[in-house]
């Protein structure tokens, strides 16, 4: 089928949900052949409906962001994208949830790209709403979401988001991968953090962290580390983890974060020197840790200094904590 033969069957069988079925198989077999013609398929876009003829438009636009992310990002792609969002139909874009999860990280990435990521965030939150089906469910549009939220300091924009509490995630209706759902957590807690939210970020820390799985990731253990510092800032302690918590995750976090684990024991000793004698034993990986945030994630170096400072003074503490905290993290 060539590309006029599949616009005819964009404008013809966009109206009944059997119409819809048969064009979304014709769609997905012709995936290739609109990637093998970019700019016809940018002119085609100009006669297809993005609001009536949402399915269509989606798998048109989606190929022409896959062409690859410029340096410097595509300024009218992102309006073409974030105006679909706001205007396709949800029914239609349902029907096809990879491609438009898709679309929208193709968003998030051209508005980094640009240097404006609070581009994204308006038609990244439409489109996490227009996807979900109910409040209650996640999808990788709300990582994106709450990244570039994150990316822009805009943490209060991500607020409501993360206060809707998650009961389904559905991968078949959203398209939800571990990753997302891990990178969601830990985000969302970096936003938490951001805002002086410390209760909150534990809590969706240890929704990462007690998540169902059976392999482990940098991400848990970045989790972890992030939770442990903001446990001792908010509680005084580290709290333990829930008996739920999977097997496999207490054993990574035994075997890769054990440095944090001492640190948290230090900083609760009543012997003064334990919590420097803790921090000299494993300065390699708190010099790691404070060369990556200075340039990435300020954030976790300021509470390692706060663990020292509320040791060393209670007004130092109380300094700290007052002053600016400004988590930032690269994507790569």
């Amino acid at each position: 089928m060539n590309l006029q033969q599949l616009i005819q069957a964009i404008k013809g069988n966009s109206h009944s949900l059997q119409d819809l079925a048969h064009l979304l198989q014709q769609l997905q077999v012709s995936e290739e052949s609109l990637r093998n013609q970019p700019q016809k398929v940018i002119d085609a876009l100009s006669v297809v409906d993005p609001s009536r003829e949402s399915l269509g438009y989606l798998f048109l636009l989606h190929s022409v962001g896959s062409q690859g992310l410029p340096d410097q990002g595509n300024a009218q792609f992102l309006a073409t994208a974030s105006a679909f969002v706001g205007n396709c139909e949800v029914d239609q874009i349902r029907m096809a949830p990879e491609r438009f999860s898709s679309l929208c990280r193709q968003i998030k990435d051209h508005a980094g790209a640009l240097g404006s990521p609070k581009l994204a965030i308006l038609p990244l939150k439409i489109g996490l709403q227009k996807l979900a089906p109910t409040p209650e469910h996640v999808t990788p549009i709300h990582t994106d979401f709450v990244f570039s939220c994150l990316q822009a300091k805009q943490y209060n924009a991500a607020a409501n988001t993360l206060q809707q509490t998650i009961f389904d995630v559905e991968p078949s209706k959203t398209n939800l991968k571990p990753t997302d759902l891990l990178l969601y957590c830990y985000y969302g807690g970096m936003i938490h953090i951001g805002r002086r939210r410390y209760s909150e970020a534990l809590q969706i820390f240890l929704q990462g962290l007690t998540a169902p799985t059976h392999v482990v990731n940098a991400i848990t253990v970045a989790t972890y580390k992030k939770y442990a510092l903001v446990s001792l800032i908010h509680n005084g302690s580290l709290m333990a983890l829930p008996k739920f918590t999977p097997a496999s995750v207490m054993r990574f976090i035994k075997a890769e974060a054990q440095a944090y684990t001492d640190l948290a024991t230090a900083y609760t000793s009543k012997t003064q020197q334990d919590l420097p004698s803790a921090i000299e034993k494993h300065q390699g990986q708190f010099a790691e840790v404070r060369s990556f945030t200075y340039s990435k994630s300020r954030e976790t170096s300021q509470i390692i200094m706060i663990a020292e400072a509320h040791r060393a003074s209670p007004r130092a503490f109380s300094c700290i904590t007052h002053g600016p905290v400004r988590p930032r993290l690269s994507y790569a």
